[in-house]
């Protein structure tokens, strides 16, 4: 039938459109080959963050770099888990994940000073470490702060995570009793025989850092000078104590805390007591449950907790940039911190 020139621009619409149409097809419209099934596959393996070989599909080693949780929002450095850096710039900078491979264990490690728990620890090294204890609070479960321990393990730090004999008390010395449970046996497993961490804790560097309720019972561990500690790290701590012994502590706390409250945190901090060295850190828009979930505090946390622990447990006292000068103040800049204040008694 011959074209009449309306056929002819409807016919050159629909050559127009079909191109475009084909310009925006995806993967899923091509043709199932087996060529392209592969290619597909590399594709969402890569996106995944997963190697393909042969018929499997494998998720980077644990071993290799383990800091769980996503990049914070808004962060445009490289994700921890896969960042490729020299070993000597991981070893110094306490935001990302640490140059040793982590590894964890649970057995031997039943106690009555708590529920349960687990060890983590660098599985790269054979000379004693610095070793801390670390816990949730209130309803928390040491699944929750494994997140942290990991990261610290990665720096080298030697890690037990309890769970308290009753999370859902309000009583902190239970928390208490459980850190300084905590410490013992991280001592007794580096002396036992057929530990995974025998030899590993050097029991001249011990610390005790837990959240919530367990940041109140952080500080009464501290206070009860029951175990010899070189530190200690109080992270959003539900109404505590202040200190009375002479231990490098931090203090954490977030502007969007309403459950243990930044005036309660910088009261214990301001509180008179021994003349040692402590922080306060208040994170801007940080909210209690931001500890167990920390999202887009990660980075911070990661930071300053990592740091506290490098200058008191490890004797880095160049790492105390982190806390005061030039480089903390460029940390300020780049937001998210309201008060960042450290006392430098020694």
């Amino acid at each position: 039938m011959p074209l009449t020139k309306l056929n002819k621009v409807a016919l050159v619409v629909l050559a127009i459109a079909l191109s475009a149409c084909g310009s925006q097809v995806g993967v899923s419209d091509r043709p199932t080959t087996k060529k392209n099934q592969a290619l597909d596959e590399a594709g969402a393996a890569s996106k995944n963050g997963t190697r393909s070989r042969g018929n499997q599909t494998e998720k980077p080693q644990s071993g290799d770099i383990t800091l769980g949780g996503e990049t914070p929002p808004g962060d445009s450095r490289q994700d921890p888990r896969t960042a490729v850096q020299p070993t000597d710039t991981l070893a110094l900078n306490p935001e990302v994940a640490g140059p040793h491979p982590v590894k964890s264990y649970t057995d031997g490690l039943s106690d009555g000073a708590y529920s349960s728990a687990v060890v983590f620890y660098p599985s790269d090294v054979k000379n004693p470490r610095a070793a801390t204890t670390l816990s949730g609070g209130y309803t928390n479960t040491k699944e929750q702060m494994v997140w942290l321990a990991e990261h610290l393990a990665s720096h080298g730090f030697v890690v037990q995570v309890f769970t308290p004999t009753n999370p859902n008390s309000t009583d902190p010395r239970i928390w208490e009793t459980g850190h300084l449970g905590s410490v013992r046996k991280l001592k007794s497993e580096s002396v036992r025989s057929g530990s995974p961490i025998q030899g590993l804790v050097d029991p001249g560097r011990l610390a005790v850092m837990g959240f919530s309720m367990g940041g109140a019972g952080t500080i009464l561990a501290v206070n009860s000078a029951q175990e010899p500690l070189r530190a200690a790290i109080a992270l959003c701590p539900y109404q505590p104590q202040a200190l009375s012994v002479k231990v490098p502590t931090m203090f954490v706390t977030g502007t969007g805390d309403f459950v243990a409250t930044p005036a309660n945190v910088e009261k214990a901090f301001n509180a008179t007591g021994p003349d040692s060295p402590r922080a306060l850190l208040n994170l801007d828009g940080m909210r209690h449950q931001n500890v167990t979930s920390p999202g887009a505090f990660r980075r911070q946390l990661s930071r300053y907790l990592t740091t506290w622990y490098q200058i008191f447990l490890d004797g880095h006292t160049s790492h105390k940039k982190y806390l005061t000068g030039a480089e903390a103040d460029a940390d300020k800049a780049r937001g998210g911190i309201a008060t960042l204040n450290f006392l430098d008694r020694q």
